[in-house]
């Protein structure tokens, strides 16, 4: 009797644990559900975030979306529905090293998103000196008729376009873009010359 007695209640206890199993895996996935709907809601806030992670970020700039410090939106010179609008250029001495951080905005004007870009942008002074020459980011991710915030370094340790870039002031850089390749989310390329 004690055997059949052990034996339903190992038979109920892995019924249990059945069932149990069953709730534990709709609840992880109610969980990534959950997970997937509030980062889609963050998506807008990529930009205020990295103001509030940029040490010489403008606090004007969270509240006035046409901020003196900003530069105008540059036009690729070569047709392309991208656009770029450079929010913060400037160069920080670090312990061993300077670097320069670059703060833009990309802005996607196909009906379609963007999945990379091949592009480069020049900077230059009043009188056209080149200060500096840069590739943007090339994994992109910009949704269809949307923009999207970036931040990117580059090491000018060994050059000396942190020099130049000093000579001018930030409001006064006339910025050259020029897009290469576009690869859009359904995967066609499209190239200008």
């Amino acid at each position: 009797m004690k055997k059949f007695l052990s034996i339903i209640t190992l038979f109920v206890l892995m019924i249990g644990s059945l069932a149990k199993a069953e709730s534990v895996e709709q609840r992880l996935t109610d969980i990534e559900k959950r997970l997937k709907n509030i980062e889609q809601s963050l998506e807008g806030f990529d930009k205020l975030i990295s103001i509030f992670e940029d040490p010489n970020a403008n606090l004007s700039d969270l509240f006035n979306a046409n901020s003196d410090t900003k530069a105008n939106t540059t036009s690729s010179n070569n047709n392309s529905k991208i656009d770029l609008e450079t929010r913060k250029l400037y160069c920080e001495k670090e312990d061993f090293s300077t670097k320069i951080y670059f703060n833009y905005l990309l802005y996607n004007n196909y009906d379609k998103g963007v999945k990379y870009v091949d592009a480069s942008i020049k900077v230059k002074d009043l009188f056209g000196e080149i200060l500096l020459t840069a590739t943007i980011l090339k994994n992109a991710q910009v949704g269809p008729n949307t923009n999207r915030f970036f931040k990117s370094s580059m090491d000018d340790t060994f050059s000396d376009s942190c020099a130049k870039l000093k000579q001018a002031e930030f409001e006064d850089y006339k910025y050259e873009f020029t897009v290469s390749k576009i690869a859009f989310e359904d995967n066609t390329v499209l190239e200008f010359n």
